[in-house]
């Protein structure tokens, strides 16, 4: 689509507008709206049931490590009874 420019009446210059090389997202349109939207839908569903069984692991791991310490306390404050008890 040719830009007309005109200065002081006598001399008119034409040029192309510049053309982007790739079309823009105001331009573009979208075929099957919804269907995309259900896509997306779909795929944030499996996202949240994938997170919550990582958290979940997660989880597990940490009470598991928790447990440890908490066993490997005990058995140090065992034997430091038994090297400082009176016998």
């Amino acid at each position: 689509m040719p830009t007309t420019v005109c200065f002081f009446r006598k001399l008119t210059i034409t040029k192309k507008a510049q053309r982007h090389p790739y079309k823009t997202r105001s331009k573009r349109k979208m075929d099957n709206e919804e269907g995309v939207q259900e896509q997306m839908k779909a795929d944030m569903s499996a996202l949240k049931d994938q997170m919550a069984s990582i958290t979940e692991a997660m989880l597990k791991i940490q009470n598991s490590i928790e447990d440890n310490a908490t066993e490997a306390a005990s058995n140090t404050v065992r034997e430091a009874e038994r090297c400082y008890s009176p016998q």
